[in-house]
């Protein structure tokens, strides 16, 4: 990943702050309670301008990297606080703020406790319908938090850009929060031309699943230096996953850009499509 962003990372005044080698690191430094903290890791390649941003009941990183028209805000609000209204208030001055730098992408990204799968909650809509009048669209909108009494959105990615983004939620145990993703395509990469084939990478879950389960982790557990397990970690994943991995062709009339999209609104939208065409072709025929 190019940005990495980790809240509640319960920062004090002597909190040591690891290292990721190739990559720069950022944290804030107005903190509401012992547990608050944002640490934001960029790649080294890119250079954003960092500012610490004041907001009531949160803290949070503003980063704009101009170079490539992208801003961010990662931010963090911790659930002890129950003034959502005056959260909202200065929420909406920081994002004024981002709104000034003009980028072809703005991502609001963090754990805010609001839980947005519950709209008839007074405070979860005023946040909602504050975010929908930024232009913002929810790329997470699943359960994030998941207990044996409840399930809950609470880590938000909001998006507002012209580029094409691809989002997941990822289910890892190393917190009681799952792990939100968000992939931004700025060179095209995902605009595919009507009627050509599209490369799709297809992973055989089954095979990789018991590939984990056969694996030794030997370079990981063998090395004393953390970064190194980690490139090692990295590195082992991303080979099993290839191996278990193949590219097919996937013809663009067949082709589902969301899990919800069925094989009936498939059809409705290549029937409007020719229809629109026709209209294009005869704009005065009325039968």
């Amino acid at each position: 990943p190019d940005i990495v962003i980790l809240t509640e990372c319960w920062l004090g005044e002597n909190t040591y702050v690891p290292a990721i080698v190739q990559y720069k690191m950022f944290h804030t430094e107005n903190h509401c309670n012992k547990s608050d903290g944002v640490v934001v890791y960029v790649r080294n390649s890119l250079n954003p301008k960092i500012v610490n941003c004041t907001i009531q009941e949160a803290s949070g990183l503003f980063l704009n990297f101009k170079e490539i028209g992208l801003s961010v805000l990662a931010i963090y609000r911790s659930p002890h606080y129950s003034d959502i209204s005056s959260f909202l208030i200065f929420f909406q001055r920081n994002l004024v703020t981002v709104e000034a730098k003009r980028s072809s992408c703005v991502i609001v990204a963090g754990d805010i406790n609001i839980n947005i799968l519950n709209e008839c909650h007074e405070p979860a809509s005023e946040y909602l319908e504050l975010m929908s009048e930024m232009g913002y669209v929810s790329a997470i909108n699943g359960p994030t938090r998941v207990t044996a009494e409840s399930s809950t959105c609470l880590d938000h990615i909001f998006v507002r850009s012209r580029e094409i983004t691809r989002s997941t939620i990822v289910h890892t145990c190393v917190t009681d929060h799952y792990t939100t993703a968000l992939e931004v395509f700025t060179d095209g990469t995902e605009r595919n031309k009507p009627n050509t084939p599209n490369k799709r990478t297809i992973i055989d879950y089954k095979e990789l699943l018991e590939a984990l389960k056969r694996e030794t982790w030997m370079d990981v557990y063998n090395s004393e230096d953390p970064n190194m397990s980690l490139q090692s970690f990295i590195r082992i994943i991303k080979k099993l996953i290839e191996t278990h991995s193949e590219k097919k062709n996937v013809n663009h009339k067949t082709l589902k850009s969301r899990a919800w999209i069925t094989d009936g609104l498939v059809r409705a939208i290549h029937k409007r499509d020719k229809v629109h065409k026709q209209a294009q072709r005869f704009p005065t025929n009325n039968a």
